[in-house]
């Protein structure tokens, strides 16, 4: 149930704070739209909107609101008003306070907290008061705060004054906000919670908000949906999600993660540790990505979720790793202990999807440099080299160029990373000095320009849509937006036959995968198949996958080579998913052929599980 103690002070009697038209409006406002969405939820007999009250009249009527809360009731408490600094702390200012006085008419939240500190019911403070900000500042400060059930929005910046009204507003500028989000997300979902309304801030133009979700506990929901499976304790809606799961293709479990992404986080909890007590094992790496997303949009608010991260990141599975991975890369600038297990992740000798996953990450945070990038196993192939490289694309210093040029010469591969840093930078002066070998003649790099150029598909960033928009536009951020239909006919066959007969020797992996989705649904392009001859060389699994799934739509794939060589499995990610696609396909129908490089967790996974 949901419990509401709304106030607002507009009229002072102490010619030192001047009145204030809005805030009577605010308080009545946030009763209404609470009572009104609350329903059945809402208890009007414990909750009320007090206006022009004083400061004893408050700390009476949260007193009595706290002694009459039950078990499972939360606690809104509203405050809109003048706010007051006295060494750094916040006072709520009534209808009693003086200016001229630091204490008269004035409740510190300290007092406040002492209150709500003697309740186990969660709490929201929002605070629509000039230094309102400053509750949070003083909170993190103290001890007993880091365990506590108090979740806080606050319409200003630590020991700043809130943003001023607008003329003509009927709510203050924190307050309208808060009410039109209230509304607005309660009738996308029927839910509301404090993470939601927190989101729509951090989303909007008002920047001042700040925010606090409670430790320990996570996530609060403000209104449940009514009638929830949830609240069903017959139903054991963990065990049967994993059923699910474990019966349903690829494409039904990564939608089956998504959905994920309203559920209370308690439930989102016990899924998890589920999945963590059941030693299981996700051989996809789109179900890995929407399994790591759904921690990922939790992991900043809820401590429960971040212990799985960190058991994730900490398991014997590499598939848990990535998982980790995703889950914690909006932690890793702030959370030096999971920054820490990334790295080891990354700078180990772990599994290339690991690796690559961790590196990606860190170079995203800014926390890795080129020397440590070029000591990582990515080095060990030309892809991984330019993977490097395409991390720090807006750093193109002489420097970095140099240290990879020469890594790339260690391995004996500098001709196709000199062709990639060509391609990607035409207009740095460093390429000039490239001579490049003969197969860069130029009717291939003409070719290669046209891929380079095409768009690609950058990070998502409406994490809600991200399911979608991955069947839409691509499934992996840097994948290629091609239309060869164009290019195809502009050009003679002789010239194409030539030109994908070498395509192998494109730098990019990205633009070789391309090739192969453009030609599998593009069914009247299919002809431009039989010009590929180099596919028995070419040794990168996302490469191999898409070239099968496109020959396997056209022709018989039975005599195609399905075997991984065990160096290669070390250099490359994605060998599971190439396995997926043969098993998809029918190239093979035992998976034990693969015994010598995959584990007996991977090998069970491969044989349970639904393509």
């Amino acid at each position: 149930m949901l419990v509401l103690l709304s106030v607002g002070v507009g009229n002072y009697l102490s010619d030192g704070y001047p009145n204030l038209p809005l805030t009577i409006a605010d308080s009545k406002d946030v009763y209404n739209v609470l009572s009104k969405l609350g329903g059945d939820n809402f208890s009007h007999e414990r909750s009320s909107s007090q206006t022009d009250i004083s400061s004893s009249q408050f700390l009476s009527l949260l007193e009595s609101v706290c002694s009459s809360l039950h078990k499972d009731d939360i606690l809104v408490l509203y405050f809109s008003g003048h706010g007051s600094l006295n060494h750094n702390e916040l006072f709520f200012c009534f209808e009693d306070s003086n200016a001229n006085s630091s204490f008269r008419g004035k409740v510190s939240f300290s007092s406040v907290k002492q209150i709500l500190f003697g309740i186990t019911n969660s709490v929201i403070c929002i605070l629509d008061c000039c230094y309102s900000g400053t509750a949070i500042k003083s909170s993190l400060s103290t001890e007993i705060f880091k365990e506590s059930n108090l979740s806080i929005l606050a319409s200003s910046r630590a020991f700043n004054s809130t943003p001023s009204s607008i003329d003509g507003e009927k709510n203050s500028p924190f307050t309208s906000r808060l009410i039109t989000y209230i509304e607005y997300i309660y009738s996308e979902s029927g839910r509301v919670t404090v993470v939601d309304v927190v989101n729509r801030f951090k989303g909007s133009d008002y920047e001042d908000c700040q925010f606090h979700i409670q430790e320990g506990l996570g996530d609060v929901a403000i209104f449940e949906s009514t009638g929830s499976y949830i609240e069903m304790p017959e139903f054991n809606f963990e065990e049967r999600f994993f059923s699910k799961v474990k019966s349903s293709d690829v494409r039904t479990r990564e939608m089956l993660w998504y959905s994920l992404k309203d559920i209370p986080t308690n439930i989102l909890v016990k899924v998890f540790r589920l999945w963590l007590d059941g030693d299981f094992f996700e051989p996809s790496w789109l179900v890995r990505r929407a399994a790591g997303s759904i921690l990922a949009n939790a992991a900043q608010y809820d401590k429960r979720i971040l212990h799985i991260i960190e058991q994730l990141l900490s398991s014997l599975h590499w598939s848990d790793h990535c998982i980790g991975i995703i889950g914690a890369r909006f932690l890793l600038s702030d959370d030096q202990k999971i920054k820490e297990k990334v790295e080891d992740l990354c700078f180990e000798s772990n599994r290339m999807d690991v690796v690559w996953l961790a590196h990606l990450y860190l170079s995203d945070n800014g926390l890795i440099d080129i020397d440590r990038s070029l000591s990582t196993k990515l080095s060990r192939s030309s892809w991984g080299i330019i993977d490097i490289l395409d991390r720090y694309k807006n750093n193109t210093s002489t420097t970095i160029l140099d240290k990879t040029i020469n890594k790339s010469e260690e391995i004996g591969c500098s001709d196709i990373v000199k062709a990639h840093i060509k391609l990607t930078h035409p207009d740095n002066a460093y390429c000039s000095k490239f001579i490049l070998s003969d197969v860069y003649d130029v009717g291939f790099v003409k070719f290669l320009k046209f891929m380079y150029e095409s768009p690609k598909r950058n990070k998502t960033l409406d994490q809600n849509l991200k399911w979608l928009l991955s069947v839409l536009f691509g499934e992996w951020r840097g994948q290629l937006d091609l239309s060869l239909g164009r290019y195809f006919s502009a050009h003679l066959e002789e010239d194409l036959r030539y030109i994908l007969n070498k395509f192998n020797y494109s730098p990019s992996v990205e633009c070789r995968m391309a090739l192969f989705q453009y030609l599998s649904i593009n069914h009247e392009q299919k002809s431009y198949l039989d010009y590929i001859s180099w596919l028995g060389d070419e040794q990168h699994p996302w490469v191999r996958r898409e070239a099968f799934e496109a020959f396997a739509k056209y022709k018989d794939v039975s005599h195609i080579d399905v075997n991984i060589n065990n160096y290669r499995y070390q250099i490359y990610p994605g060998y599971t998913d190439l396995i997926l696609s043969y098993m998809k396909f029918g190239a093979i129908d035992d998976v034990s052929i693969f015994s010598k490089e995959l584990t007996q967790a991977e090998l069970n996974a491969l044989k349970n599980l639904k393509v």
